[in-house]
C-alpha cells in the first residue's frame, strides 16, 4: 500500500491534463457542486472492497464531474479520522486507520467437550 499525498497523484484545480476533466469543461451540463461530487466518491469508495481508479469514479459519475478533485477533497476531510483514504497501485480506496487495525481483529474462544481423562481427575 503506498501512502503518498493525494496531491501528488492528482490534478489541482482546473489545470489538468487528465481527458475526463478537460470534457468537463466543455459539457452544456453544469457539474454538480464539488460537494456533492464528494459525497458521490465517498460511497462509490465505501460500497467497493475493491480500490477504485479515477478512470471507473468519473464513468460512474455524472458528466462534468471531477472525482480527482473530489478525492483531494476527501482526502484532507479523512485525516486524523478512524478511517483514511489511501491510495492502493493506481486506484483509490478508503481502509482503517494503520494505528487502529488492532480493532477489527475478532478473538474467539472456543469451547470443547473435556476429555475422558480431564473428567476423571478432579
Amino acid at each position: 500500500m503506498s501512502d503518498t499525498d493525494a496531491s501528488d497523484d492528482l490534478p489541482q484545480g482546473a489545470e489538468t491534463s487528465d481527458p475526463t476533466a478537460r470534457r468537463a469543461k466543455d459539457t452544456l451540463f453544469e457539474a454538480p457542486p464539488m460537494g456533492e461530487q464528494e459525497r458521490m466518491v465517498e460511497a462509490i469508495l465505501f460500497a467497493t472492497a475493491e480500490p477504485v481508479s479515477v478512470r471507473e469514479l468519473s464513468a460512474r459519475m455524472p458528466h462534468g464531474c471531477d472525482p480527482a478533485e473530489a478525492l483531494v477533497h476527501l482526502r484532507k476531510r479523512y485525516e486524523g479520522r478512524g478511517v483514511n483514504l489511501l491510495k492502493i497501485g493506481d486506484a483509490w480506496a478508503i481502509r482503517t486507520a494503520s494505528d487502529l487495525g488492532f480493532l477489527m481483529q475478532k478473538e474467539t474462544v472456543e469451547t470443547r467437550k473435556l476429555s475422558r481423562a480431564a473428567l476423571a481427575h478432579p
